[in-house]
């Protein structure tokens, strides 16, 4: 095992205790023993013991918990993984690296791929352009927008929907000149674009997308 510094050593012990209390804290509030919860994870398929919550929660691991633990235990708990990392959201201070602070809210953002600029930070020493950056959070990027440009081609399909089967509102729509049902038409075409263009540049990353969703 590589010689571990006390600065980074300190560092993974704060974070582990940090997620070990929002473990705690999160299991409280569900009024859930640990007997309890170690119940809930081998429920979900990989077990997490009475013992290894306890020492989780108190942060006597020597900062060590694994990524397996960290997602059972949040299905467990029903939270998102990220809220046991940064519970402190929004403003808490938090450092997210080793001598890098930051509102809990930015350490958040850089994790899921929405604070370019704090990854660069982190990366500009090495000669990692804000570009390349950029770049390497395409996908999450392209993936948000193709998941609002879908929510948005399913309210207009109910609109469409609610205008076939309201009579009275389909008749004043055609006095109207049936501009509301071309405007759902228009809106639903311009969409339907925009969701085959996004598809189309995720697969160029060599991204996968399902084939009901060209």
């Amino acid at each position: 095992m590589p010689k571990t510094d006390v600065t980074a050593k300190q560092w993974q012990k704060e974070l582990a205790a940090r997620t070990g209390s929002a473990v705690r804290e999160r299991r409280k509030a569900l009024d859930l023993t640990a007997a309890g919860l170690a119940e809930r994870t081998a429920e979900l398929g990989y077990p997490v013991s009475r013992v290894a919550i306890g020492k989780i929660e108190t942060g006597h691991r020597e900062g060590k918990m694994d990524l397996a633990e960290l997602l059972v235990l949040a299905a467990a708990l029903a939270i998102p993984p990220v809220m046991l990392i940064y519970p402190g959201l929004p403003h808490g201070p938090v450092e997210v690296l080793p001598g890098l602070e930051c509102d809990s809210v930015d350490a958040l953002e850089w994790f899921v791929g929405d604070s370019p600029k704090l990854a660069f930070r982190m990366t500009e020493r090495f000669g990692v352009s804000q570009q390349e950056v950029v770049d390497a959070g395409e996908p999450l990027l392209l993936t948000r927008e193709l998941k609002g440009i879908e929510s948005e081609l399913a309210r207009v399909r109910d609109l469409q929907q609610q205008l076939a089967h309201d009579a009275a509102a389909r008749e004043a729509d055609e006095l109207d000149g049936g501009r509301f049902a071309q405007t759902l038409k228009s809106a639903l075409d311009a969409n339907e674009k925009l969701r085959v263009q996004t598809i189309r540049q995720l697969r160029a990353l060599g991204q996968p997308v399902r084939e009901e969703d060209q």
